[in-house]
């Protein structure tokens, strides 16, 4: 079996990202755990149900979007575009507007880090202040990579573990668990 990050516990959604399993029924080289807890099914129409989980999709993880569905208790979610149809503005400052969501609910937002570190991580911030402002809680980030994970520990006076400082003020400024 797998083990699921931050000791969840529970019933656990797995999306597979499909592309990188190898051919010999090996588990896949990356897969993402979802958390949702024991769910009903029910009867209600869809989009009626509040989800037990909102995955938030920032766009440095948009190419995953075609293996991500929506499952009972999960909804997928994504940044809307600006007036120009973009999600960033021509001098390459990122724009975050959330779908309306139900307030309350518990959060993971999907972040790949790459291939812009930088940008990503100013667009990873917005959407979490846009999501706290909205009044989400419960907010969990998944990374496919962590940004500044080379930068890890200090090997000499002036250097920073940018790692480790990152992650610290997601969880203490966010509320990131």
């Amino acid at each position: 079996g797998y083990t699921l990050p931050f000791g969840l516990t529970g019933a656990a959604l797995q999306l597979v990202l499909q592309g990188f399993g190898s051919r010999e029924r090996k588990p896949p080289r990356y897969a993402i755990y979802f958390e949702i807890g024991s769910m009903k099914t029910s009867r209600a129409a869809p989009g009626t149900r509040k989800p037990k989980l909102i995955l938030f999709v920032t766009s440095s993880a948009f190419h995953l979007l075609p293996r991500l569905r929506d499952a009972e208790g999960i909804r997928v979610a994504v940044s809307e575009r600006n007036k120009d149809g973009a999600f960033a503005f021509p001098d390459g400052e990122r724009y975050v507007c959330l779908p309306p969501l139900a307030a309350g609910g518990r959060v993971a937002l999907l972040h790949a880090g790459a291939p812009d570190p930088n940008g990503g991580l100013a667009e990873l911030e917005l959407s979490l202040a846009a999501l706290k402002r909205a009044g989400m809680r419960e907010l969990e980030i998944f990374f496919t990579y962590l940004p500044y994970a080379m930068q890890d520990h200090i090997l000499r006076d002036g250097e920073t573990n940018a790692a480790e400082d990152l992650l610290r003020k997601l969880f203490a400024y966010y509320g990131v668990r």
